[in-house]
């Protein structure tokens, strides 16, 4: 599922509810989401994932499944909705279902019920992630500016640094700090 960044000119929004009018999947074998009226997604290609707005249909449209299958397709065209746009598709009891067999509409209306779910719990991944490698970054920084100043012989430095750094030190941090302390107390 594609995660990303608004389209260029336009701002970050709350999340709109944006009801499907129908969902089809065409002759040459994509899979077409068209949003209610007044809604234009041109610029989802941003998301390079594949997903595309058609504006003579007023639709989004993914290309004939061939490694995916069209609730894989379906769960992209959200997910990039989502992170693109801000927006959250809904698929409603007047949503109208084209050509779409039976089990691929019980499938999809499967995975419908449980992405939001599963998307928060994606991006509750990625920003605990990013958070463990800003952790890591700064470690990283305060230990390298510490040991210069231990290699400088700034014993105040190196305990200010060490002091201020993201726990657990590293063994050989801990040793600085505990010998910068030691010497700085006598």
């Amino acid at each position: 599922m594609a995660f990303g960044h608004p389209p260029v000119g336009h701002e970050r929004r709350r999340m709109a509810k944006i009801f499907l009018k129908s969902i089809e999947v065409d002759d040459s074998g994509r899979l077409l989401l068209k949003p209610e009226s007044g809604v234009d997604y041109a610029y989802i290609y941003r998301a390079a994932v594949g997903v595309n707005w058609s504006p003579e249909l007023s639709c989004l449209f993914a290309p004939q499944p061939k490694q995916w299958s069209y609730v894989d397709w379906f769960e992209n065209i959200y997910a990039a909705v989502r992170s693109e746009y801000g927006d959250q598709l809904f698929i409603t009891s007047t949503t109208i279902w084209r050509n779409v067999p039976a089990e691929l509409r019980e499938r999809i209306m499967k995975s419908f019920s449980g992405i939001e779910e599963r998307l928060q719990t994606i991006e509750a991944l990625q920003r605990e992630s990013g958070s463990k490698l800003a952790r890591e970054n700064e470690y990283r920084r305060i230990s390298e500016q510490a040991a210069e100043a231990f290699r400088n012989k700034d014993l105040k430095k190196t305990v200010t640094l060490l002091s201020s750094a993201p726990s657990p030190l590293s063994p050989v941090d801990e040793k600085k700090l505990k010998y910068a302390h030691k010497k700085l107390e006598s």
